[in-house]
């Protein structure tokens, strides 16, 4: 999983492509799809934060649709930027 997030680092994606990098696009029901991603990617943070010292996953606002979040792949090598 890690490796395929990392193949994105960078870029910003959507949430379906983020689904699919995590596993949970099976999931029929959104609820428990939302739920599972926000724990995935807290995981997925607070190990980027103690291990790099930056998160590796930041949610934004998709510019064409102000109410969804797109996702900012960030390179682990690069600059140190701070956890909100």
């Amino acid at each position: 999983m890690l490796h395929d997030l990392l193949q994105h680092e960078g870029k910003v994606i959507t949430q379906q492509e983020l689904d699919e990098i995590l596993g949970i696009h099976q999931l029929k029901n959104h609820e428990l799809r939302k739920v599972k991603r926000a724990r995935l990617i807290k995981r997925i943070n607070t190990l980027a934060l103690h291990q790099l010292g930056k998160e590796l996953i930041l949610r934004v606002r998709n510019e064409e649709d102000r109410r969804m979040i797109a996702y900012r792949i960030l390179d682990p090598s690069s600059a140190i930027i701070p956890a909100k």
